[in-house]
């Protein structure tokens, strides 16, 4: 006859192979909504002529600001990717410092509207402030 502690292990091992598995961790995807109304929004940052060879700037630090001032600051991968999960409104994004690029210096000031359809926002070429030109080190 088992023990009573043999008994309960027994049951407890009987009833973990019969609890369907779970992934272990799901990642959201831009534009999916959390119980709250939050979007979950992916923010992209790469610069390049050519759309195949584009590079990621990663640890680019990232304000997103909404209307009343209240700010949250992300550094991208080094996949050029940041990621948060943002209230439906309009936001400023930017980028409080500047990157250099082929002898130019970039930064982005943007004003967007997230909503699950626009959770993936673009920091490129196209859309960068005026680039300004790398000053030489003064002596």
């Amino acid at each position: 006859m088992l023990s009573t502690k043999s008994r309960r292990l027994r049951i407890l091992l009987t009833a973990i192979a019969f609890v369907p598995s779970l992934p272990a961790g799901q990642l959201a995807r831009p534009g999916e909504i959390d119980p709250t109304g939050r979007i979950y929004t992916k923010i992209v940052a790469r610069v390049g002529e050519n759309p195949k060879d584009l590079r990621a700037i990663e640890k680019l630090r990232i304000y997103v600001v909404t209307a009343n001032g209240k700010r949250v600051t992300l550094s991208t991968s080094s996949s050029g990717i940041a990621t948060t999960w943002l209230a439906p409104e309009t936001y400023r994004i930017v980028t409080p410092d500047p990157v250099e690029w082929q002898g130019r210096l970039l930064s982005w000031d943007l004003i967007r509207r997230v909503r699950p359809a626009s959770a993936v926002i673009e920091l490129t070429l196209t859309n960068v402030k005026k680039p300004e030109p790398v000053k030489p080190p003064t002596r």
